[in-house]
């Protein structure tokens, strides 16, 4: 394994000026300082792991302790700080030739950290990674405007979208708002509490049920943008999603149930799409999940790369159950390794 790297814990002038050498472009990514706050919002404790160990920077990422359920396996991993903040994340590389030892510089790491696996979930790249670094390739759905002849009209005419529009303009006292730079803590606490009521209705647990999300969704407001929709006073459905140049990625759509009959996750469709025509936007990026309607209103998809790299026995078992096998067979092998142990 490659020791020949350096570890920093929080973001300073230096990790930026890193960033400046070596951040990717056209990527639907959050800044360095957006990660470092977002982290200290919620109280992680992030190490910075670059390489090589003196001297110039070729390579680096954000890096944290993180538990995740596998095919119903929980393992302890070390992984992006921004895998539970934002859809995407990314190794910082000089070159496309500085990859493999970064990631050997982070399966390091993550056996000095005694984690069960080192977890790069949902990559960006500039040019895809080597196949001999065990990447799994998977897609994401996104809007190009450049791609139909329409531009945003291919999804501003869609009759659907202006039916339950109109009709809830009939029904309601209907206003659409849009809030650039949100940083209000009320807008956001609004937006939490139907994001948790949203979420405990299919009995999941929304990650505002942590106060700390509210703390970091206002810890870099400045590319930020909050659509609501509301009868009168009441919210009926809100977005919150992330400007990247031109891309807006589609991050935390939320609707009130109790608004069902109108329909208004396709409205919120139809109000974003409208202020990404008016604002010179060309992308609207679906981000993660495969709900039917992000293939019905996009139009090209994103290339994403993941890697679970094992250090652990208990991860080994697991990857296999990810790669090839039922789950439950590798649970019962795992509960003999336990017994024999």
């Amino acid at each position: 394994m490659n020791n020949d790297y350096r570890i920093k814990t929080s973001v300073d002038d230096e990790v930026l000026s890193w960033e400046a050498d070596l951040q990717p472009t056209d990527q639907p990514l959050p800044s360095v300082a957006e990660l470092g706050r977002a982290a200290e919002a919620e109280g992680l404790e992030m190490r910075i792991v670059a390489i090589p160990k003196e001297g110039p920077c070729r390579g680096f990422t954000l890096m944290r302790r993180s538990g995740r359920t596998f095919r119903r396996i929980w393992l302890d991993t070390l992984a992006p700080v921004g895998a539970d903040y934002t859809d995407y994340n990314h190794l910082y590389c000089r070159d496309k030739e500085q990859l493999p030892a970064l990631i050997d510089a982070l399966r390091c790491e993550a056996s000095k950290q005694k984690v069960d696996a080192l977890h790069l979930d949902k990559m960006v790249f500039d040019a895809a990674p080597d196949s001999a670094l065990g990447f799994q390739r998977e897609t994401t759905r996104i809007f190009l405007a450049a791609n139909d002849a329409k531009g945003w009209n291919a999804i501003l005419t869609k009759k659907s979208l202006k039916r339950n529009r109109n009709k809830a303009k009939r029904q309601m006292e209907y206003r659409c708002e849009h809030h650039l730079e949100v940083g209000d803590r009320a807008l956001l606490t609004e937006l939490g509490e139907m994001h948790k009521k949203r979420w405990n209705a299919d009995g999941t647990t929304s990650a505002f049920e942590d106060p700390r999300r509210i703390d970091a969704y206002a810890a870099r407001p400045d590319n930020k943008l909050l659509t609501v929709l509301r009868d009168g006073e009441r919210f009926v459905a809100a977005h919150w999603g992330m400007i990247f140049g031109k891309t807006l990625l589609w991050h935390t759509p939320v609707i009130n149930l109790d608004d069902r009959a109108v329909a208004p996750l396709q409205i919120l469709l139809f109000e974003t799409a409208t202020w990404c025509r008016d604002n010179g936007m060309e992308i609207l990026d679906f981000g993660l999940g495969d709900d039917p309607y992000k293939y019905r209103f996009s139009n090209e998809e994103r290339e994403l790369h993941t890697l679970l790299a094992p250090i652990s026995m208990k991860a080994r078992l697991t990857k296999v159950a990810v790669d090839h096998v039922d789950p439950d067979r590798v649970r019962a092998v795992m509960n003999r390794f336990k017994k024999s142990t």
